[in-house]
């Protein structure tokens, strides 16, 4: 890992190019489920 200051803001960089295939791999199951939430209801006490 290295590290680069531009003005206000430090930028980071990884030498090895798995992690960044790594970081596509995880945000694979988040974009499958994308759409869970979406489908849900509240569900609210008291009320059939």
């Amino acid at each position: 890992m290295s590290a680069r200051r531009d003005g206000k803001k430090l930028r980071y960089s990884v030498g090895d190019p798995r992690v960044a295939d790594l970081v596509v791999l995880a945000g694979s199951p988040a974009a499958d489920n994308a759409s869970a939430p979406t489908c849900c209801t509240r569900i609210v006490d008291g009320q059939d």
